[in-house]
């Protein structure tokens, strides 16, 4: 997580363009109800594993369903690759027992954003983009698959 903040500021101090994606895995209390305790913390080491062979230090996980990891350039390049991690996930198999699908949202840095307040502001804009982005998603709705 260390490196992941010192990376943040360093862009937003630099006046970097950057984009942060926050993805929150779904229904992750439906895997602990239905499979135990165990198969929702082996769950998210396999998403954290994913993420990190793909971003290294540029990727955090957050609390107990959320994914945090930053790229270059701006939002547009940021939901191509969420889309594509999306996909990903959803074609992950854990357990052999279930799938599960994530939501996404992407912010980019401002140029009046500073080190102090940068992170905070990122975080709460890709919270924002991952409920309007829930809302606007009635059909398609992945969440758990038994297999």
């Amino acid at each position: 997580m260390k490196a992941f903040k010192d990376l943040l500021n360093t862009a937003l101090e630099s006046k970097l363009k950057i984009a942060l994606i926050l993805g929150q895995v779904d229904d992750i209390n439906d895997i602990r109800d239905r499979f135990g305790l165990i198969s929702p913390e082996k769950t998210l080491i396999a998403l954290e594993l994913m993420l990190r062979e793909r971003f290294g230090d540029n990727s955090s996980r957050r609390g107990d369903r959320f994914f945090a990891f930053l790229i270059g350039n701006d939002g547009v390049r940021g939901g191509e690759i969420a889309e594509s991690i999306r996909s990903k996930v959803e074609r992950m198999e854990f357990d052999e027992r279930f799938r599960v699908s994530m939501h996404f949202g992407v912010s980019t840095a401002s140029s009046n954003w500073t080190s102090t307040n940068g992170f905070t502001e990122m975080l709460k804009e890709a919270e924002v983009a991952i409920e309007d982005g829930r809302k606007r998603l009635v059909a398609n709705r992945c969440y758990i698959k038994e297999l």
